[in-house]
């Protein structure tokens, strides 16, 4: 498809242009009907401007890091701060063209939006994946008791490991940890900030809000404990069937079930005065230090991806639905403009369809061969401050200047200017310099590389049959960590993603049925497309979900037990 053959920078400036024209157009056409008093149609499309410019400052400002203006610094994008604002004070959207590309130059790789791949097949002997579950367990009260069960979350991990030997038949190992020893060693606040178990006592306080994303960060802080064991060589690979139970095979590639960046993440978070402010910082601290290990080892590097199953986020599928009200197929526009903004269906599934075009027309199905869209950059800093402080700044010499995002110094003035800023408020509470160490390395040094692939061979039977519905899937958004400090290094940064995907030949994926994609899931178990993921993650889900389920029944009355015990260490 044409789509495929386009410039991917170029695409994204002609689409932002359109957004801004689009903005504009509407602005002005309320700002006549105000006018001429037409209240009702003024109210009507103010709430549809509105959605736009929303979703505007989340997709081209957030995503896209084309930065507002600051100040007397000039920013690329410039949005009114409401809807209102275009037709009462004649204000409107402005781009600047050039300093758009030059961002986007610095966040998009590669020249073309798709492209095909045959990258080496060499690079890993072994590869493991890690995943975490949470259980609910309920303790009973006193028998006789009206109040009901008291809920306990305990959060448990797991990874396996695949060998690639010369006698082309894989070995799998797998690594719990369930219920660790050290835990009868804290106490009861220990246990839960460091994401352990979390018990009633310390549930209620939190706030339904705060609960569920204590579960997220109390599973996350896990499964990158599991990723650190991994890098130190800390784990206790189990052997699956009549292979060795002592490989000295060690992982140079791990692939997370789940985004490599925290899911709680952001700075407020980060500097809360609660059990849940202490959970994140430990979380984003455990996750540094994965990074730091991956990055520097005695045997080399270990590459550092995920596999995000049902993002959130979509970047890929506007792009296509912009594409495709702009240049209409047979005359015909078959997207409307509100599915720019509103696009119906996700990037899983639109990269799918994508691959499947260019798959029809060039007909390559060799096993090693892979579909690939083009990568996007996004530094962590990206999202910890994404409601707060974009573009970041900090003062000196009585003027604002831009934080240079690759240099710790910078990072570390705009926090201890933060800081300033919270004595002079009165604030209380406040977190030291030191105390920010972890994020401070994670907004200089840590970035993704982001993108969607899947292997050619996926494709013959879709391609070659002519209704094909059974063989479709899902794909997983793909990211692989890198080093964003300093100057920008595309070529590394392109290295790390190749490594990665050498892993993702035919043979390292496989189709998850249990995990469709949110949209595309009937709710009856059989009917939704499955998410084409990478193998290890795939056993490393199947062993997460089977201490979660099984095991955990096991250690129910230890951690009963485990539980009353620290009740009574509270109570001395």
């Amino acid at each position: 498809p044409k789509l495929a053959e386009e410039n991917p920078v170029k695409l994204v400036v002609e689409m932002v242009k359109w957004v801004v024209n689009d903005l504009n157009k509407l602005g002005e056409d309320i700002e006549r009907k105000w006018r001429l008093g037409q209240t009702e149609q003024v109210k009507k499309l103010s709430a549809r401007l509105e959605e736009r410019l929303l979703w505007t400052r989340s997709y081209f400002q957030r995503f896209w890091r084309l930065d507002r203006s600051v100040d007397e610094i000039a920013g690329i994008l410039d949005l009114p701060a409401q809807a209102k604002y275009f037709y009462r004070n004649g204000q409107r959207a402005t781009l600047n063209e050039q300093k758009a590309e030059e961002r986007l130059k610095e966040r998009i790789v590669g020249n073309k939006f798709i492209s095909e791949q045959l990258p080496p097949t060499d690079r890993h002997k072994a590869a493991a994946g890690t995943d975490a579950s949470v259980a609910d367990l309920f303790l009973d009260h006193a028998p006789g008791s009206f109040i009901p069960p008291d809920p306990v979350i305990v959060t448990s991990s797991a990874a396996a490991m695949v060998v690639n030997n010369n006698n082309g038949i894989p070995e799998q190992y797998l690594d719990f940890d369930i219920f660790p020893d050290r835990l009868r060693e804290y106490e009861k606040y220990d246990a839960a900030r460091n994401g352990l178990l979390l018990s009633p006592e310390l549930m209620r306080p939190l706030g339904a809000a705060d609960f569920k994303h204590y579960r997220m960060a109390a599973m996350e802080l896990r499964q990158y404990d599991q990723d650190f064991r991994i890098c130190i060589k800390n784990v206790n690979w189990r052997p699956q069937g009549t292979i060795p139970a002592d490989s000295q095979a060690q992982p140079t590639l791990i692939f997370r079930d789940g985004r490599v960046f925290p899911v709680v993440h952001r700075l407020n978070f980060y500097e809360a005065d609660t059990l849940y402010g202490q959970i994140v910082r430990n979380q984003i601290e455990k996750f540094t230090d994965v990074i730091h290990n991956t990055r520097s080892t005695p045997r080399g590097e270990i590459i550092y991806g995920a596999a995000v199953k049902n993002p959130e986020l979509s970047w890929l599928a506007p792009i296509v639905f912009w594409y495709l009200h702009t240049h209409p197929v047979t005359g015909e526009k078959v997207v409307d403009v509100d599915e720019v903004y509103r696009v119906p269906f996700a990037d899983t599934a639109v990269s799918h369809l994508l691959f499947v075009g260019v798959a029809k027309q060039s007909k390559k199905f060799d096993p090693e061969r892979l579909l690939t869209t083009c990568s996007v950059i996004r530094r962590f800093s990206d999202i910890a401050l994404v409601d707060t402080s974009l573009p970041a700044v900090i003062l000196k010499d009585d003027r604002l200047e831009l934080v240079a995002e690759g240099k710790l110094d910078d990072w570390s003035e705009f926090i201890c200017q933060r800081i300033n800023k919270k004595k002079e408020n009165y604030e209380e509470n406040i977190l030291d310099i030191s105390d920010y160490d972890p994020f401070l390395y994670a907004c200089a040094k840590v970035g993704v590389l982001m993108c969607y692939a899947a292997p050619a061979s996926a494709y013959e039977s879709i391609v070659q049959s002519e209704s094909g519905g059974a063989a479709h899937f899902l794909i997983p958004r793909l990211e692989v960590a890198i080093d964003v400090e300093g100057q920008q290094n595309t070529p590394l940064y392109e290295k790390n993603l190749e490594k990665m995907l050498s892993w993702l030949i035919a043979e390292n994926w496989e189709r998850d049925g249990s995990h469709t994609q949110s949209a595309f899931d009937t709710g009856n178990g059989t009917g939704g497309l499955p998410i084409l993921i990478p193998n290890v993650i795939y056993h490393a889900h199947e062993a997460a979900t089977f201490a979660r389920d099984k095991l955990s029944q096991e250690v129910q009355d230890e951690i009963k037990s485990l539980i009353a015990e620290l009740r009574k260490r509270g109570e001395k």
